[in-house]
């Protein structure tokens, strides 16, 4: 075989040209990414919107029965120095108070005040009139409240801004239900009985005593259900009285409302309650729509949603804050990471940090209370540096 002809070795790419290649892609990688700015939403406690399937009707709270009832009862008293759930506890001890229950009386209209002059006078109201008396008291604060049926029993829910969420609140026994300290709703105590829980479980009075609840107190919650609205200032209540519909309406002759008790009940009260499909209830009231649509019992009032309308390459942030289910609603309080709450401005801008970044709001209400904290955690890249000018 000749020279020419002979077969020449393979040559391989030697250290240098094998690392060359992933090299100069890293590279390329590494300026795209020191161009490249960005915000990105790394996580979001954000308020809730209250969308659902059929809608609670509030009393507004600047009904003028509601004034003169915070006025003449000094209600403002109750919120002096102390939380919100304090508060709601301390008028819950001061509805009990008022009077003590009767077998028999004439059922007064849902009218806080029409109610405490009766009972004063006499007329003996029972749970559904402490009941109205606690809830519309509480309206007058600013509190959001509710009804709500249980077993042989009417009681209340408020709507905690500190927890977000509701809690019953019972003014015919003076008491509230805690587990781990924290205040329940109907549909929780419901779900603690059918799961035999009643062991973590605590009754609190308004001296904030607390003693272990039974079976038998839980018991009443095996059912409950929603009355849809609470402005039966408004709108009074509707009965029936032999098939003849009439509203019911303060009067100044007593005789006029219908007398309970002693096996008397002269009229059918006609109101818009549903109840709910819960999977762990073996019990539901049948008397009434059963609802699997649960955002209607969930319904969260005085959210601040933060929304993020636009950010610039320089890091700064437009920020537009909506309110969801906040009737009172006098402003918004913001702040940036761990900074001080401040009043919102009507535009909010605002400058972000390369890293991570936290946006806070609140709803705050005519009443001077502040919804519960909305956050948003953004991550800010910027550009690291620029080849020219953007247009």
């Amino acid at each position: 075989m000749s020279k020419k002809n002979k077969p020449q070795p393979e040559v391989k790419p030697g250290p240098r040209f094998k690392y060359a290649v992933p090299a100069v892609i890293l590279g390329a990688a590494l300026l795209l990414f020191a161009r490249w700015g960005f915000v990105v939403t790394v996580s979001e406690n954000n308020g809730r919107w209250a969308v659902a399937s059929h809608q609670a009707v509030e009393e507004d709270f600047a009904h003028p029965s509601l004034k003169r009832l915070r006025e003449r009862e000094k209600l403002e008293g109750m919120r002096s120095g102390r939380s919100q759930l304090e508060t709601m506890v301390a008028l819950r001890g001061w509805a009990r108070r008022q009077w003590e229950p009767g077998q028999k009386f004439r059922y007064p209209p849902w009218d806080a005040l029409e109610i405490l002059d009766l009972a004063r006078k006499g007329n003996r109201g029972f749970c559904a009139q402490f009941g109205v008396v606690y809830a519309q008291a509480a309206m007058a604060l600013g509190l959001h409240s509710r009804y709500i049926d249980i077993v042989g029993h009417f009681v209340t829910e408020v709507w905690s801004d500190e927890l977000g969420k509701w809690a019953v609140m019972d003014p015919y026994v003076d008491l509230h239900y805690e587990r781990n300290g924290v205040p329940l709703n109907a549909r929780e105590l419901c779900e603690v009985h059918w799961r035999g829980e009643e062991g973590e479980v605590f009754k609190v009075g308004s001296d904030w005593k607390k003693e272990r609840a039974s079976k038998e107190d839980l018991k009443l919650y095996r059912k409950y259900a929603l009355y849809l609205r609470s402005n039966q200032l408004s709108n009074p209540v509707t009965v029936d009285r032999g098939g003849r519909q009439e509203k019911l309406v303060k009067s100044s002759d007593i005789t006029r409302y219908p007398l309970i008790g002693g096996g008397a009940s002269e009229v059918t009260y006609i109101h818009t309650i549903v109840s709910f499909n819960d999977r762990f209830a073996e019990e539901k009231f049948s008397a009434w729509p059963v609802l699997d649509d649960l955002q209607v019992y969930d319904r969260p009032v005085n959210q601040a949603i933060i929304g993020i309308a636009g950010t610039d390459p320089d890091g700064t942030i437009r920020i537009a804050l909506v309110a969801e289910g906040a009737p009172e609603l006098e402003g918004f309080l913001f702040r940036f990471h761990d900074g001080p709450w401040s009043a919102a401005p009507p535009r909010l801008m605002g400058s972000l940090k390369p890293g991570f970044n936290v946006l806070s709001a609140r709803v705050r209400t005519r009443s001077g209370w502040t919804g519960p904290e909305s956050s948003v955690t953004l991550l800010y890249k910027p550009r690291w540096f620029s080849l020219g000018k953007s247009y």
